[in-house]
């Protein structure tokens, strides 16, 4: 507004000063128009000042907007060069704060792998764990399985109380402790408990037990049997000692018993075989005397015309003729047999190696032979097809 009233102010200011600066009127032409010679002149053209505002305006107005467009086109230029700084330095911020939020989230997306890494790592250290265990607790279900087929063989024992002993139980351990309360009756065969009743009967009671003293147990295998004692256990362990005492005749004679097979011979009779009557043996009691009977066969083929060779408390034993010298003197073991199953192994017999180098016993040779003897026969021969 200070602008255009000043701008104003200087065009009057420029009309006044042209009007001031014209010629004046000569002396004759004033004294024409005063005597009225000229009345057409003084009444058309009189003597005035002309102010044109309305040019005067639009002048202003114009100057005015020239001066307002140089105004905006100058506040544009000005405007856009402030918009571009700010628009790069909001890209700027914008990048920078890309880049931090990028930055943040590989971090994180990094130690969130780092996690699942050594999450997984400890699920397949669990599983491989699990998959031991799986195995050890494969291992012994295998055992309880078999623990319950053992046990339920052995239910089918239980007498009319429904009970049976800890000595059947054990029946089937191969190291099991003997029961001294018992017979023991082996058959070769299947045969029944009222077989083996009539073949035995005969001979307890005419070892002065009745019939109502003692009874017949037998096992699902139809092959092991014993005459258990109705008695405490020390009186039935005395009647053991006496049956097994008259096994034996006065004049060394053992005893026989037959028993019949449920299978029938041509002339209609049934089959017999023969019992073995004693007292109770573990299975490393009878693998042991098997053996040694087999030890012996073999002692004889690889060492030809030596009698030198004796079994007895629990090893064999070079006896030397020495007689003036004692009976542990005059002995000297050199092999023992520790087995662990009824398989025959190496593993079995353990030798005393000084002795053989010095009564020059040939254990490998020994060895084989020992297992040749003791190996089914149908092992030793060499099958095709």
């Amino acid at each position: 507004m200070a602008q255009f009233t000043k701008g104003l102010v200087n065009k009057m200011s420029a009309v006044f000063d042209s009007q001031h600066n014209q010629q004046p009127t000569p002396p004759s032409k004033k004294r024409e128009l005063d005597d009225g010679k000229d009345g057409s002149a003084q009444c058309s053209n009189p003597p005035v000042f002309k102010l044109d505002l309305v040019n005067c305006l639009a002048e202003v107005c114009e100057t005015q907007n020239t001066h307002t467009n140089e105004l905006f086109e100058k506040h544009a230029t000005q405007t856009q060069e402030s918009t571009k700084l700010l628009l790069a330095e909001h890209v700027a911020q914008q990048q920078k704060f890309t880049q931090d939020t990028l930055g943040k989230f590989a971090e994180q997306v990094t130690a969130k792998f780092a996690t699942q890494d050594s999450r997984i790592e400890y699920l397949e250290n669990r599983a491989n764990t699990d998959q031991n265990d799986l195995e050890g607790i494969k291992g012994r279900l295998a055992a309880c399985e078999a623990n319950q087929a053992k046990q339920a063989q052995l239910l089918q024992l239980a007498d009319a109380n429904g009970s049976i002993t800890r000595a059947e139980v054990n029946f089937g351990d191969f190291d099991r402790p003997v029961n001294l309360e018992i017979l023991r009756i082996g058959s070769p065969k299947f045969v029944s408990v009222a077989s083996i009743q009539n073949a035995i009967t005969p001979f307890v009671v005419g070892c002065g037990f009745p019939i109502d003293t003692w009874k017949i147990q037998g096992h699902t295998d139809g092959r092991n049997f014993s005459v258990q004692f109705l008695q405490n256990a020390l009186t039935s362990a005395k009647n053991v000692d006496k049956c097994v005492a008259a096994l034996k005749d006065e004049e060394g004679n053992w005893k026989t018993f037959f028993a019949e097979t449920a299978k029938k011979n041509l002339d209609g009779t049934f089959e017999t075989c023969k019992l073995h009557v004693g007292k109770d043996q573990n299975d490393k009691t009878r693998t042991i005397g098997f053996m040694v009977r087999m030890f012996y066969k073999a002692f004889e083929a690889t060492h030809v015309g030596r009698k030198d060779a004796k079994y007895f408390r629990g090893s064999f034993n070079i006896v030397t003729d020495d007689k003036s010298k004692s009976r542990d003197e005059n002995t000297h073991p050199f092999a023992k047999f520790v087995p662990t199953s009824k398989t025959m192994a190496r593993q079995s017999v353990e030798w005393n190696l000084v002795a053989c180098a010095e009564y020059k016993i040939d254990k490998d040779a020994l060895m084989d032979k020992f297992l040749y003897y003791s190996s089914d026969p149908a092992d030793r021969v060499e099958w095709c097809l």
